[in-house]
């Protein structure tokens, strides 16, 4: 990792001023939309994930990743607007049946792979084994009170103000 520069000195100070004055624009390898109305949509996810993190942490690769986020953000949800309009079920196919709306797939699949991305990124929330370790502290926690409720009847610890 890199060794951040010292602000201590005046050099210093104006070196991080000039970074975080500048500002980091769409990468022009990834293609944004064509339509106006979801073009700003991507535009404003790209602002809102560049803004999470300081100017200096971001590479040319993140900047991508993150421009194909905000792509997909914009994506899933012009999908899901659609999708809550039409429902879940739709008539389809050659004799007119119901059918689960195909849109639902299309936006979980986006999903999968938007929260891949912001796992690249470092923006995800927590994942299984953060769910799993919370869960343990949690037995652990259940465990200690069932001890202090075991401990209090103890005879050698009855009336001691330690387990109040």
């Amino acid at each position: 990792m890199a060794r951040r520069a010292r602000t201590d000195s005046v050099a210093g100070q104006l070196a991080v001023m000039r970074q975080v004055s500048q500002s980091i624009d769409w990468p022009s390898i990834v293609q944004g939309s064509s339509d106006p109305e979801r073009r700003a949509v991507e535009i404003e996810c790209f602002n809102a994930l560049i803004a999470e993190r300081a100017i200096d942490q971001w590479s040319v690769y993140s900047t991508q990743i993150a421009a194909r986020a905000a792509c997909l953000s914009a994506f899933v949800m012009a999908e899901q607007s659609l999708a809550l309009e039409e429902g879940g079920v739709i008539l389809g196919g050659r004799h007119q049946t119901e059918v689960t709306n195909p849109r639902l797939s299309a936006i979980q699949m986006a999903n999968s792979a938007l929260t891949m991305m912001l796992r690249q990124l470092g923006m995800a929330a927590a994942s299984s084994t953060d769910r799993k370790t919370h869960a343990s502290g949690g037995a652990a926690a259940r465990t200690a009170k069932a001890a202090l409720a075991r401990a209090k009847d103890h005879p050698l610890l009855m009336g001691d103000d330690l387990l109040a």
